[in-house]
């Protein structure tokens, strides 16, 4: 580049320079707006999965068999909630006119005592309120006396497992 190119660039420039910072600001209006969002407490409940207290034999020389198991669901709630569990449905299954009593609960220990609440009103638990979905565990527990003068077959029972808020 030669000198007088570089005279003329430099010229352009401060002629560029000089207009934006001279410019006249027009006539204007201003508004104001407000940005808003209403947020509502929620919870979600994921299916649970059924709960199979495993095939037993019935006869008193087979010991003490106990049924004990669990279902792992997942519920998400908002951070202002204290969420409580209960679960509706008969606490037996069913084969027939044949009946086969178990206990629920948040703990195996708990299913043994049959603790958790079948209406609402239910038990609380602890659950990290971050809307994100967090497993529970719930366990069924049938006692070796429940077995012992059943006759064989399957036994079912319906449950309805309920987060209250």
């Amino acid at each position: 580049m030669n000198k007088k190119s570089v005279s003329l660039l430099a010229l352009a420039l401060a002629a560029a320079f000089a207009g934006s910072a001279g410019a006249t600001i027009l006539p204007h209006a201003d508004s104001n707006l407000t940005v808003s969002a209403t947020l509502t407490s929620a919870c979600e409940v994921s299916e649970a999965s059924s709960i199979n207290l495993g095939s037993y034999n019935a006869l008193e020389s087979a010991g003490d068999m106990t049924g004990d198991s669990k279902s792992t669901f997942q519920v998400a709630c908002s951070s202002d909630l204290t969420p409580a569990i209960y679960a509706t449905g008969n606490r037996y299954m069913a084969n027939g006119a044949n009946h086969i009593t178990f206990g629920l609960g948040l703990s195996a220990d708990d299913a043994m005592e049959d603790a958790l609440p079948a209406a609402p009103g239910g038990a609380s638990f602890t659950l990290t309120k971050d809307g994100s979905l967090h497993d529970v565990v719930l366990y069924a527990y049938a006692a070796n006396s429940a077995f012992k003068d059943k006759p064989s077959g399957a036994y079912t029972a319906p449950i309805v497992v309920s987060v209250e808020y």
